[in-house]
């Protein structure tokens, strides 16, 4: 059952109203042991998904009908005339990401590049390790880490401190093994509930939603959070500049 959250003070308070820490997806990301399972062709049950849609209410809010935001430089994946990579999604991300601190430093092709190449691939099928993502932007001074069985409520609190959050999305039937990264940029608060997250997807040339949505909002993709089952795994890397705002993440966030 769902039930209204209760908020406290001047600041946010996020909580899923049917969990008070989690929400599970249907389909958790597996990790290496996920990839060595498609290897051997073995078959894992489908854990049941959680009846009822999942929505959320953030107290406190100034503004409680508004679009929360956070600025990237978008970088297309297939771009053929600067660098093209179908399987790059990870360094795409992780350069878009860090975007977000720095445009001029990492807001481009040639880093999106670079960053594959540090990379550790997956073997047989391509691509990149989903813990790369994290790894890089340690190795570029911030701190960041991958997380499983992630909430809205986590989401909304990092776009809240201003920190980028890579998505793992588009989960394989059965495995549930995600395939593709997109990076959170936003989300709409619309009476003070959460119903729709905005996300850069690498794999979309254009930067802006689509019609008729436009550059009013952030991203160039929409994510309905009623919708989340099937769609993300619940796996998110966080990127933050610095401690203190690490540390005001997990306060709101409850991680």
């Amino acid at each position: 059952m769902l039930v209204p959250l209760v908020g406290a003070g001047p600041r946010p308070v996020y909580m899923d109203r049917t969990d008070p820490r989690r929400w599970t997806p249907a389909n958790p990301r597996l990790r290496l042991w996920g990839v060595l399972a498609c290897l051997l062709l073995v078959s894992l049950p489908e854990p049941a998904a959680r009846a009822g849609s999942p929505a959320w209410e953030l107290a406190g809010h100034a503004a409680p009908d508004a679009v929360y935001r956070l600025p990237a430089v978008h970088l297309w994946q297939h771009n053929p005339a600067t660098y093209h990579n179908d399987v790059g999604c990870g360094a795409f991300t992780t350069a878009m990401a860090l975007s977000v601190y720095d445009p001029a430093r990492y807001g481009s092709y040639q880093v999106a590049h670079t960053f594959f190449g540090r990379m550790l691939e997956v073997p047989i099928f391509g691509g990149t390790f989903e813990e790369e993502n994290a790894s890089i932007a340690r190795a570029e001074g911030f701190l960041a880490a991958e997380y499983d069985r992630g909430t809205v409520v986590n989401l909304a609190a990092a776009i809240d401190v201003g920190a980028p959050v890579i998505l793992l999305v588009d989960p394989l039937p059965i495995l549930g093994v995600g395939r593709h990264d997109v990076l959170l940029v936003g989300y709409r608060l619309t009476a003070g509930w959460v119903g729709e997250l905005f996300v850069d997807d690498p794999g979309i040339e254009s930067a802006a939603q689509p019609a008729p949505r436009g550059p009013a909002d952030p991203g160039n993709e929409t994510l309905l959070v009623a919708n989340l089952t099937g769609k993300w795994t619940g796996v998110f890397t966080p990127i933050f500049r610095d401690r203190a705002q690490q540390a005001r993440w997990r306060e709101l966030a409850g991680r």
